[in-house]
């Protein structure tokens, strides 16, 4: 014995048709039905001729009804495209405006830290070379590794977050390459750090020779000289450059939205 289907069940399949289908579409079989019953009712009290033209004006009737649905339901699937790509776009836009920003905070912490370090004559700039790091030095140099760590680290999420999501700019491997290179050359800084603290001991009791740190030598160096400049300063102008050209579009396209 077949199961049976209640009837409840009945009304939530004809609900679930009538959501896929449109609430239009229902509409217009329902009127089709109503037409049609109208039509038999009166077919008897109807001769031949009066009977073909009620027949065409059915068929008329059900002509325009069906091109308002096909264009309105065309109508409707592309304005829910159109909402959708506009939602992706916005999305897209706010992942691009915060990795930006994401980018010029870690870089501007790099810049703070090499204007600290100058100032505090680490730097292969000074009038009178400096030859050893006295106790002021030390803790300097410390407390500004330190911030170099947090910024390294930024540069290292920021690596991460392009390979996760690698079409997120229409450039993201010339962004990638970039941020990768920075990384790389903080790294190589706080490597020399670590190394070069081991051998003070951890303390500011100890001594050590400016000479022997060549990576923070060229970090606090000549502008125009050293590796500083071209990984870090060009790399950040054409990364810039790059993520900028895919926020404007978007942005002038949700404004004018």
């Amino acid at each position: 014995m077949p199961p049976t289907t209640s009837k409840p069940k009945l009304m939530k399949k004809f609900s679930d048709s009538a959501k896929a289908v449109g609430w239009p579409a229902v509409g217009v079989a329902a009127v089709l039905v109503a037409c049609g019953v109208a039509l038999w009712r009166l077919n008897a009290n109807m001769n031949s001729a009066d009977q073909a033209r009620a027949l065409l004006e059915l068929w008329k009737t059900v002509l325009n009804l069906g091109l308002i649905v096909i264009v309105g339901g065309f109508v409707s699937f592309l304005y829910r495209r159109f909402e959708k790509r506009r939602v992706v776009d916005r999305a897209l836009h706010g992942f691009r405006a915060d990795y930006l920003r994401k980018f010029q905070g870690a870089y501007r912490t790099i810049k703070t830290v090499r204007r600290t370090l100058r100032a505090a004559g680490l730097t292969t700039m000074r009038r009178d070379p400096l030859t050893e790091l006295d106790e002021v030095h030390i803790l300097t140099y410390r407390e500004q590794m330190a911030l170099l760590n947090e910024a390294q680290l930024d540069f290292e999420d920021l690596f991460l977050e392009l390979e996760n999501f690698p079409d997120a700019f229409s450039n993201s491997v010339e962004i990638e390459e970039v941020v990768k290179r920075i990384n790389s050359y903080l790294r190589e800084i706080l490597r020399e750090y670590e190394n070069h603290w081991r051998r003070l001991g951890g303390t500011t009791s100890g001594r050590s020779s400016f000479e022997s740190l060549e990576r923070l030598r060229d970090f606090t160096g000549s502008f125009k000289e050293g590796d500083y400049r071209k990984k870090v300063v060009w790399g950040r102008r054409q990364a810039i450059g790059l993520m900028q050209s895919d926020l404007l579009p978007l942005r002038l396209a949700q404004e004018g939205a």
